[in-house]
């Protein structure tokens, strides 16, 4: 089975952390904030092995071209498959406009 090197954009470790931040502190949940963080993490490195496994994200829209969205519990992973290499671009809250966000992310870059 091919290994891919997956990597993660800095904003994807800071959005990580701010859910984090937020279950542990608005939700006083710091059991379940790092629950999540690591249900997260694992996530992330799982797709060294069979990335292809997730389907496309928004088939159709040129701006997604490649895109790919793996559910984590809430959240949704975003990462594109380059050659050798994952690059996970973003996490979302699964239950917002996502196309819209993910759209706004990558006007700020």
């Amino acid at each position: 089975m091919r290994t891919y090197r997956v990597l993660v954009m800095p904003r994807v470790l800071k959005k990580m952390d701010a859910i984090r931040k937020y279950i542990a502190e608005e939700l006083c949940a710091p059991v379940a904030a790092e629950r999540m963080y690591s249900r997260i993490a694992e996530a992330v490195l799982s797709l060294e092995k069979n990335p292809e496994r997730c389907h496309t994200a928004f088939p159709g829209r040129p701006w997604a071209e490649g895109l790919r969205r793996m559910n984590v519990a809430r959240y949704a992973l975003f990462f594109r498959i380059r050659d050798e290499q994952v690059e996970v671009v973003d996490v979302l809250y699964a239950a917002s406009d996502l196309e819209r966000r993910l759209r706004e992310d990558t006007k700020q870059e």
